[in-house]
């Protein structure tokens, strides 16, 4: 998985038998995600447990487990939209999709996927083994999921990475006429039609992911 350090949903399932560790202290979406950011996350034991920023505090969490059907729990983990979540989950989906080209004998992963304002995944017209993909990857639901996540986690990094100037001038205005004219000089990210980054996930031929946004790495 490579992404520099630096519109969808926020992809939430539930986890079995993974492990808790330092929790956020406040329970604020806001709160989690800043101190997620600030955190990096710790090395895991495995290429699909890694640790995780989450509205919960920072988990260990098992993606084959997290995604498995039936696991579903009232009180599921949200995996929070930061660079070190999408680098971690990433590294699942490359270890994820390795298997998962030698199990269904694909001899290659497509070049890129993308996701089409219907949800449904699109693939390059001139990859010979798409039918052969799609009809696997529906029997594989924990790869199906994982691909979804960090398309919408990826999703709504970027749009954050957009307003980030926008929220950090606006945190240092200190009257009315100052934040006015903050907005207004930002207004171009709130206008009709304004949309959510463009994002590609991109794959070597045997099935390392690369993140893009807009046509640009991620970050």
């Amino acid at each position: 998985m490579q992404i520099n350090s630096t519109g969808n949903s926020l992809f939430s399932t539930t986890y079995t038998g993974n492990t808790r560790s330092t929790p956020a202290k406040s329970a604020g979406f806001a709160a989690a995600l800043s101190a997620a950011q600030q955190s990096p996350n710790a090395s895991a034991a495995s290429d699909t447990s890694q640790s995780f920023g989450t509205d919960q505090g920072t988990l260990t969490l098992d993606m084959d487990s997290y995604f498995k059907p039936g696991n579903f729990r009232p009180d599921q983990p949200l995996l929070l939209p930061t660079a070190a979540n999408i680098q971690a989950l990433g590294k699942s989906v490359d270890a994820h999709m390795g298997r998962f080209l030698a199990a269904n004998n694909i001899p290659s992963a497509p070049a890129s996927i993308r996701y089409g304002a219907d949800g449904q995944m699109e693939l390059p017209a001139d990859y010979p083994y798409a039918q052969q993909f799609k009809a696997a990857l529906a029997q594989d639901s924990v790869l199906d999921h994982e691909l979804n996540a960090l398309n919408g986690l990826s999703s709504q990094f970027a749009d954050l990475e957009k307003l980030a100037p926008y929220t950090e001038a606006l945190s240092q205005a200190k009257t009315e006429t100052e934040a006015a004219a903050v907005f207004a000089r930002y207004s171009y990210l709130f206008a009709p039609g304004s949309r959510s980054s463009a994002i590609e996930l991109g794959f070597s031929a045997d099935g390392k992911v690369t993140v893009r946004a807009d046509g640009k790495a991620l970050g």
